[in-house]
This record gives structure tokens, C-alpha cells and sequence, in this order.
């Protein structure tokens, strides 16, 4: 897969959960699919944004995939994972 906002679409899915709103998607009102369609997919989060902050510009997503502090990001998200679930499993106890 190359660069670009696909990439990046799929790292913000996978690796922080995101929930990615497209045009595609069902059930947007008139005003979201226009919005969507001209200025592509959104964070539809929670409480939580993934939206990424470049100046006084915020886009969505972040460009994982051709910024190295958002690469950097990614990083830190993958680790912060894989020593949770290491030290999950270095605690079980074998069951006899």
C-alpha cells in the first residue's frame, strides 16, 4: 500500500481504534454525506477525537504515513499495547 490517506484511514482504524465516518457509510444526514464527500472521512468518536492538529489546521487523519511525529505516534501506541499485553500475560498463573 502506498502513502496517502488510505493508509492512514486504515492506521487510524487498526492501531487507535478510530471510528472512520465515510460519504459511503448508512444513515448520515444530507449535511454529513456532503461534508464527507467533499472534504473525505471524519473521526465519528465519542469523546474522543483522532483529529490531527498542523498549525492552526486540523485534518483528519493524521499523516501517519508521511509525518515522522505522527509516525512517532503510532509507535508509541503499538508499544504502549504490546507491553500491556506482555505483562497481562508474564502475571497469569498456570492452571494445574
Amino acid at each position: 500500500m502506498k502513502t496517502g490517506i488510505e493508509l492512514d484511514v486504515l492506521v487510524a482504524e487498526k492501531v487507535f481504534g478510530c471510528k472512520v465516518l465515510r460519504a459511503t457509510d448508512e444513515g448520515l444526514s444530507q449535511s454529513e454525506y456532503e461534508h464527507l464527500r467533499r472534504c473525505g472521512p471524519k473521526c465519528g468518536c465519542e469523546g474522543t477525537s483522532h483529529d490531527f492538529w498542523i498549525g492552526d489546521e486540523c485534518s483528519f487523519p493524521a499523516p501517519y504515513s508521511t509525518d515522522i511525529a505522527a509516525a512517532w505516534e503510532v509507535v508509541k501506541r503499538c508499544a504502549i499495547q504490546y507491553l500491556t499485553a506482555t505483562a497481562f500475560h508474564s502475571t497469569r498463573r498456570p492452571t494445574l
